[in-house]
């Protein structure tokens, strides 16, 4: 799929005419927290990366975290605030330690925790582009997922 923009993307005139099954709530929930601690991911590798002044790991992790930063939009454009996991401060830490404790030993433990959190995350968008392939979804839903799960595997 090529890269599209977040403006490209089909996105619900108002939340309130969005009828999502509750397997997909569940899911875009789920999509929710794992957004919000993605950003934190990378937000605890630049905090650890400017201390020890590794300009390359900073700017890696401020790419990557803008394109994490897009999808929590997309997702919170589908999901109400009301259906959000009221959890996100422990995923916010998790996210921020997932990403400092590596940033400690350096680019090669970065790249292999990024790669091994976008590996499970592409598995985790998959199984809901099949779903909604079998089931269906709301009009632009599956394209909203397939370029998040697209742009996850181009990092």
């Amino acid at each position: 799929m090529d890269r599209l923009s977040v403006n490209q993307l089909a996105v619900p005139e108002a939340q309130a005419s969005i009828v999502l099954s509750k397997h997909l709530e569940r899911e875009l929930r789920s999509d929710h927290a794992g957004e919000t601690g993605a950003v934190s991911i990378y937000e605890g590798i630049v905090a650890v990366s400017k201390w020890r002044n590794n300009l390359e790991l900073v700017r890696f992790a401020q790419e990557h975290g803008k394109t994490e930063a897009e999808h929590l939009k997309l997702i919170e454009e589908w999901l109400p605030a009301d259906k959000r996991s009221r959890l996100l401060g422990p995923w916010r830490l998790a996210g921020w330690l997932t990403g400092a404790i590596p940033a400690l030993f350096g680019g090669r433990a970065v790249y292999a925790t990024i790669t091994a959190v976008e590996t499970f995350v592409d598995h985790h968008y998959q199984q809901q582009v099949d779903h909604i392939k079998q089931f269906g979804a709301p009009p632009g839903l599956l394209s909203v997922i397939q370029k998040c799960q697209a742009d996850e595997c181009h990092h």
